[in-house]
């Protein structure tokens, strides 16, 4: 996977807090519960799956409602080097 920059960037000051509390709570649901340390991973996990799609600079749409895997999906689309295009749940069809 490329390195993408991050300095300056939402991903920059979540990276930093993960680094610097990796066992904190970043984000809970009724359900779940992720440490920054579990979150990041999840994350990058899926980056590298759009990555190997050989998605690079698009806008990627993110259809989801707001939840855990929302941050994900939307984080993991910025890591690869791509724009989230957020997409509204609620709208009807």
């Amino acid at each position: 996977m490329e390195k993408y920059s991050t300095e300056g960037t939402v991903l920059d000051l979540l990276f930093r807090a993960a680094r610097e509390n990796p066992s904190k709570t970043y984000c809970k649901s009724a359900h779940h519960e992720f440490t920054y340390h579990q979150f990041i991973s999840a994350t990058i996990k899926l980056s590298s799956k759009i990555s190997q799609k050989k998605i690079k600079n698009k806008y990627v749409g993110v259809l989801l409602p707001n939840s855990i895997l929302f941050l994900v999906a939307y984080f993991a689309v910025l890591i690869s080097g791509n724009t989230p295009a957020l997409l509204n749940f609620l709208l009807p069809e």
